[in-house]
């Protein structure tokens, strides 16, 4: 069992710049959970895109992700201006990524479906590109808040906690565009009004909050950095590839996040079709009580895994939440009961 050591003081980030950074996350959250908490029911549902083509749009995003992260950051890295290196792109991405977020639902409804799943495969790729700008910087930056891996974490912290807003927010976004006030001239239910009128708030709220690390967190080390000799793309990525440690944790989160992805993207699915046998309004209902409950399960988490990466470290905290993703995954296999539709509501949560 290890203790976890005094931070020194110069080693600390003020608790402005704490909460500024975490604040950045929101809007990184909002883009993040867009697809499963909107774009999905919006253009399965409202429009009639097939399922086969919204998962060309996820597969397509991912491999042009992979060539513009890694560019992104030799960019970032390489980068000297008297603001540093990292907040003028983040300044550019939150902007960017504000404004992009609702074009994908200003299309005309004229459009045939085929002409509807260009302009969205488009505007998914473009969402994207803005993502990189403003995350990839900032990943970097958060390594550069502090050299106390201890403090690193309170940092962390922060951020999922405030995260918790984004998770309110996301399991009710669908729900929401199901509201009377963005119903059609005859009553009937617009979804695609209200994701429309509902990612116009979102794109405000990615400007503001994307802006706060940009404006209230420092680059604390660039003046040692704006020294050092700029490297080759290649260069960069022969020397990523020898830190073997990196490699491991790279697979890892890999290998993380793709099976949570699958989940979530199946989830969708399974709720609409399996659970509630078409109907949307209770799906939509049981995904924002689903994501309430998960908002204080994670607030509990948040704290839990703290605890537990300062008293045994942080590997033992990795693997024990590795498993219970693992055993919350299995328990989909007998937890999703058409008649019994809360217990769904299980394995997310844990």
């Amino acid at each position: 069992m290890s203790k976890e050591e005094p931070i020194p003081q110069k080693e600390r980030v003020p608790f402005k710049e704490k909460v500024a950074f975490a604040m950045g996350g929101i809007g990184v959250g909002i883009q993040q959970s867009a697809d499963n908490g909107i774009m999905t029911p919006i253009f399965v549902l409202g429009v009639g895109i097939s399922p086969v083509w919204m998962s060309a749009k996820a597969v397509i995003e991912r491999i042009y992700d992979a060539f513009t992260d890694i560019f992104m950051g030799w960019l970032s890295d390489n980068t000297r201006t008297k603001w540093g290196r990292r907040r003028p792109y983040m300044l550019l991405g939150a902007i960017l990524m504000g404004l992009a977020m609702p074009l994908m639902f200003f299309f005309d409804r004229d459009w045939s479906v085929p002409a509807v799943t260009v302009w969205m495969i488009i505007c998914g790729l473009i969402l994207t590109t803005t993502y990189t700008i403003y995350n990839i910087p900032r990943n970097a930056l958060f390594l550069e808040l502090t050299p106390n891996s201890n403090e690193r974490t309170n940092v962390a912290v922060i951020g999922a906690y405030l995260g918790m807003s984004v998770q309110f927010l996301v399991a009710w976004m669908w729900k929401l565009t199901q509201l009377p006030i963005f119903a059609d001239e005859l009553g009937n239910v617009d979804m695609l009004n209200g994701a429309r009128w509902i990612n116009l708030l979102l794109a405000g709220v990615i400007i503001l909050f994307g802006l706060m690390p940009v404006f209230f967190c420092k680059e604390r080390y660039y003046h040692q950095a704006s020294g050092q000799k700029k490297e080759s793309l290649l260069a960069s990525m022969k020397l990523t590839f020898k830190n073997k440690p990196f490699l491991f944790l790279v697979m890892t989160g890999l290998f993380y996040v793709l099976g949570l992805n699958i989940k979530w993207g199946l989830d969708f699915y399974t709720k609409v079709y399996y659970i509630f046998d078409g109907d949307q309004e209770a799906a939509a209902t049981l995904a924002g009580i689903q994501g309430t409950g998960q908002i204080f399960l994670s607030l509990a988490g948040v704290r839990f895994f703290q605890w537990l990466s300062a008293v045994r470290g942080k590997r033992f905290a990795l693997n024990v939440a590795v498993s219970m993703v693992a055993i919350g995954s299995a328990s989909t296999l007998f937890l999703y009961i058409p008649s019994l539709p809360y217990l769904s509501m299980i394995p997310i949560c844990i």
